[in-house]
């Protein structure tokens, strides 16, 4: 596939990317390093106050800011007033964690289907997010100190009527965890209109609710909320692909216009959730190609020039046991600066999970999603794997 000729921003921008990308093969020599989920629902009863606040608190938990304006401590870029603190710590990226473990938040993770079933409707009420806060604020209200993350799911879990936008949904198929589904024409000016529109509508109704630290970008995805993951290794879906008028130029606009959908979010920060990218273009087929990590990289210095410190890094692959792009991308992410986060992978395949918390707290992680798998321990042997890593998230720099 032929990309547009680069503009000369474009290529100063990717002089800049190739240094980072050196510098960081660098460090990966001279340092070994050792140390995707979808949906669980919850399902409590009640509405959530409007007026509710959280408490200022210290220790495993952390307290939204509301005064004057942040930044992070050595750093120039601030953040406007009133933005909340992200989360630091562990969190549950399933649901609300039992009682008496060291996992201070959840993501409360939902489909746009289920959140706007009508084109141009509201944001549907008594929704999984509006219950998630009800059960935080009831927490909170009883000496807790929980926060929520918010993971809106589109892609495949669109509502039917912003399949059809820009024309047809295309069938994928994810390799890796064998996830198939119809795909909307993400890249298209009618669907980026579309979730536009969806943050307007879910910053209105969620972004002065104290609980609710962070927001997950999701607009150029598929199967899971990561916009750099396209079904390429599987050969039926990189057919769809190409025929449904992908193209990479379209995939950068797309990225752009997710960040720019982002900038409602005033007081709650954005996490752009990154991978080494593998283009779709013809002759992919295979995971023999070597993966893009100049893209990436240049859409998160992106994010950081237009949301400063709200654009939070994020991956969801943390292993104790990276690969190489991998490690490449981390130190990219580092090299950029909180705030940053990461997901775990999953059970069969993060490895040592003590080994790869730690790994992502040395990266200037502020908190990390588990696996489930973190309930076979008790509260206190999670503790003791983890403490060391649990106090490093919490003091790495972050608003």
């Amino acid at each position: 596939m032929t990309d547009a000729p680069p503009s000369e921003p474009a290529r100063r921008r990717r002089i800049l990317v190739g240094l980072v990308v050196v510098i960081a093969l660098v460090v990966v020599g001279l340092f070994v390093l050792k140390g995707s989920g979808k949906k669980s629902t919850t399902s409590p009863t009640t509405a959530p106050s409007p007026s509710s606040s959280l408490p200022t608190t210290t220790g495993t938990g952390s307290s939204p800011t509301t005064g004057p304006s942040t930044s992070l401590p050595g750093s120039t870029v601030t953040g406007p007033p009133g933005l909340k603190a992200v989360i630091h710590g562990l969190i549950d990226r399933s649901g609300m964690p039992p009682a008496g473990y060291p996992v201070n938040a959840w993501v409360v993770q939902v489909d746009w289907s289920a959140l706007q079933p009508q084109q141009g409707g509201p944001i549907a009420a008594n929704n999984a997010i509006d219950m998630a806060i009800a059960q935080a604020q009831a927490m909170n209200a009883h000496g807790g100190h929980v926060a929520l993350k918010l993971r809106v799911y589109a892609g495949i879990n669109s509502p039917p009527w912003a399949m059809q936008l820009g024309g047809a949904p295309f069938p994928v198929t994810d390799a890796s965890s064998g996830v198939s589904g119809m795909s909307p024409r993400f890249w298209t000016p009618q669907f980026d209109q579309a979730y536009a529109a969806l943050q307007t509508a879910l910053a209105a109704k969620y972004d002065n609710v104290p609980e609710i630290r962070e927001v997950v970008m999701s607009q150029c995805t598929t199967v899971f909320a990561e916009p750099f993951r396209r079904q390429v290794t599987d050969q039926a879906s990189l057919n769809a692909w190409l025929s449904a008028g992908y193209t990479m130029a379209a995939d950068q606009a797309c990225q752009e216009s997710e960040i720019k959908a982002h900038e409602v979010w005033q007081k709650t920060s954005s996490d752009l959730t990154l991978n080494p990218f593998l283009p779709v273009e013809l002759g992919q087929g295979t995971k023999a190609a070597p993966p893009n990590l100049a893209f990436p990289i240049s859409v998160m210095q992106d994010c950081r020039e237009q949301l400063g410190v709200r654009c939070v890094l994020e991956n969801n692959s943390l292993k104790s046991d990276p690969t190489a792009a991998y490690s490449q991308l981390y130190q990219a992410m580092d090299a950029l600066g909180g705030p940053i986060t990461f997901q775990t992978a999953q059970t069969a395949t993060v490895g040592d999970l003590p080994t790869a918390v730690a790994l992502g707290a040395q990266l200037g992680a502020a908190s990390i999603e588990l696996p489930a798998s973190y309930k076979n321990q008790s509260p206190a042997q999670l503790q003791a794997s983890l403490g060391p890593a649990i106090t490093q998230l919490q003091s790495n720099p972050a608003p």
